[in-house]
């Protein structure tokens, strides 16, 4: 999904956006949201004179990958964990965007990650304990 990103997938406006995803594993493409620290980084890449937004093959990312996890000493951390780490991150955003429902929360999250069902938020999303206890209080 990243390396086929194109930059007609990237809609901005006022500094808010959007990157369409065309493809996904499940044949559906998605909307992702962007964050302004993100839509900030997009722009900064916007003039490297290519379609592709990272011009990237998926050989060389997972090779850029394995070189970068090397260096910072981590090991059994795979590109994938990543996006346990995002849906886990997005969920907090989410509820401290707003006092939005639970439910709607959850159901964007899925939306974001195109999940069509809800118990994938269960396998990606590993919140620290503490922070739950802490939201209780």
């Amino acid at each position: 999904e990243i390396c086929a990103l194109t930059w007609p997938d990237i809609h901005i406006k006022d500094g808010r956006g959007f990157a369409r995803l065309k493809t996904s594993k499940t044949g559906k493409g998605r909307d992702v949201p962007l964050t302004a620290k993100a839509t900030r980084y997009l722009f900064a890449l916007k003039n490297h004179g290519t379609d592709s937004v990272f011009d990237l093959e998926s050989k060389i990312l997972d090779t850029m990958f394995r070189k970068i996890r090397a260096k910072a000493k981590l090991s059994g951390f795979t590109f994938h964990d990543s996006r346990h780490t995002a849906a886990t991150w997005i969920a907090g955003r989410l509820k401290s965007a707003g006092n939005i429902p639970a439910q709607q929360a959850l159901l964007d999250l899925c939306k974001i990650f195109g999940w069509t069902k809800i118990d994938r938020a269960l396998t990606y999303y590993n919140p620290d304990p503490n922070d739950i206890l802490d939201r209780l209080a």
